[in-house]
């Protein structure tokens, strides 16, 4: 899936993040639609007919809703990453589009303990409304917080049906941010099986996603995972990320570490290929994964688990 950043402006401060300033090389912080046509006349070309939209928050970007439309008029099935918590007046212009059958969004929640100024109210009244049409993402960024929140969240909206992708939160390459150590990792994973289990009887499925490792997890975990079918993976699945410029990186993480900008002749297979071999040429500059059992581990050899992201093994990740 290609990830589509309309403008980097967010209204939350989530300390796992910070402001990418994706486009300090050129003028304009938010994508205009000519750029936004021109990725996807790509994404078409490449018969992944899959986007995300997101930023940090889509929203505030004038033509928000006109550019998804567009996107979902070429055929292309649209992840609208937000955080619901909108103006009211947004609030029809959203509803139309989630009458559209290619269309869903992915609310991110943060942990009720986590300070981001928020509106908890607003954001429940979001997913109460559009909970037919909702996902749920938490990205964890310490291993003391308890994810079970999200069941009785589901319980008290009405979200059945569905997935929460849970995501760890990993350094960013030239900035300082709040990431999870790798020390920090099992006991996350205990948590995780937990929350896999709270929800099963919504019909609701916990889907990792990238950067988790195998040995997190104990055999029983694994088994208790597969019990209530999380979607589990430990190879990267970072997506292309395309911001205003157009300009294009391998995933938020390496958001200043590698961006190129690409043109109507631009391919998508091409990016991935070169992305590819960029990562894994960082990670051949020093040990494999994010432990020292990872050089040799049978499982990263036959690529059953690619040893966590590879941001915890570049000097500069989460240093400002």
């Amino acid at each position: 899936m290609t990830n589509i950043l309309l403008t980097n402006h967010c209204q939350r401060r989530c300390p796992s993040r910070v402001d990418l300033d994706a486009t300090e090389d050129v003028q304009s912080c938010e994508m205009d639609m000519r750029d936004l046509i021109t990725v996807a006349d790509m994404i078409v070309a490449s018969g992944d007919l899959r986007a995300g939209v997101l930023a940090g928050e889509p929203t505030p970007h004038p033509h928000c809703c006109e550019m998804v439309s567009y996107l979902l008029a070429r055929g292309i099935r649209v992840v609208f990453f937000t955080s619901g918590i909108y103006r009211e007046e947004l609030m029809d212009e959203l509803e139309k589009l989630s009458q559209e059958s290619r269309f869903r969004f992915l609310v991110n929640v943060n942990f009720p303990e986590i300070k981001t100024g928020q509106n908890l109210l607003r954001q429940e009244r979001f997913i109460r409304r559009f909970a037919g049409v909702c996902d749920l993402g938490l990205n964890v960024s310490r291993a003391d917080l308890d994810p079970r929140f999200l069941s009785d969240l589901a319980r008290r909206t009405g979200v059945r049906n569905c997935r929460i992708r849970v995501g760890l939160a990993h350094p960013i390459v030239g900035e300082a941010n709040e990431f999870l150590s790798p020390a920090d990792y099992r006991e996350v994973a205990g948590s995780i099986v937990d929350l896999a289990e709270a929800v099963f009887d919504l019909g609701i499925v916990v889907s990792l996603d990238c950067g988790f490792t195998l040995c997190s997890f104990t055999d029983e975990q694994l088994g208790r995972l597969r019990r209530v079918k999380a979607e589990t993976s430990f190879i990267c699945r970072a997506a292309v990320g395309i911001a205003p410029g157009p300009i294009a990186w391998p995933c938020f993480p390496l958001a200043k570490h590698n961006r190129i900008r690409i043109d109507g002749n631009t391919r998508l297979k091409d990016l991935q290929d070169r992305f590819w071999n960029i990562n894994n040429e960082l990670r051949g500059r020093s040990r494999k994964g994010v432990f020292k059992e990872c050089d040799d581990c049978v499982y990263f050899e036959h690529r059953v688990c690619e040893g966590g992201c590879l941001t915890h093994l570049i000097p500069d990740a989460g240093i400002a």
